[in-house]
C-alpha cells in the first residue's frame, strides 16, 4: 500500500508487523509515520504517539508527520483501494495536487 501511494517503506527489511526498538526507528530515518487508527487510539492519541520514546526522536515526529488511517480502509485490499491509495498519496505528498477521484457507493458512510 505504501508503494502504491508513492512511499518508500523506512523499514521493507522487516516482515510482518513487529515493535521496533527506538534505536531501530531512528535508525529506519522515516520521515513519515503512518499508523492505523486502532494503534494511535490504543497509545492514547497522536500526540501520546508523537511523544513515545521509540518515536520521538525521528525526524517524523519532529516535523509531526503522522498519517492515521483506518485499518480495514488502509490495508483491506477490496474495493476502496483505488480511493485509499489515493488518500494515502495526498498524505504523503502535500506538495503534489491529486484529482480527486469519483465517489461511488461503497466509498461513503451510511
Amino acid at each position: 500500500m505504501i508503494e502504491l501511494a508513492g512511499g518508500v517503506n523506512a523499514v521493507s527489511d522487516v516482515q510482518g508487523y513487529k515493535p521496533l526498538s527506538p534505536e531501530a526507528a531512528i535508525a529506519a530515518r522515516p520521515d513519515l509515520l503512518m499508523m492505523m487508527t486502532q494503534s494511535v487510539e490504543a497509545i492514547g492519541g497522536e500526540a501520546a504517539v508523537l511523544a513515545e520514546p521509540n518515536i520521538a526522536h525521528t525526524l517524523a515526529a519532529q516535523n509531526k508527520r503522522l498519517v492515521v488511517v483506518d485499518g480495514l480502509f488502509g490495508l483491506g485490499f477490496g474495493p476502496r483501494l483505488a480511493h485509499a491509495v489515493h488518500d494515502l498519496a495526498v498524505a504523503f505528498h502535500p506538495e503534489q495536487t491529486f484529482p480527486a477521484l469519483p465517489t461511488r457507493p461503497w466509498t461513503t458512510s451510511p
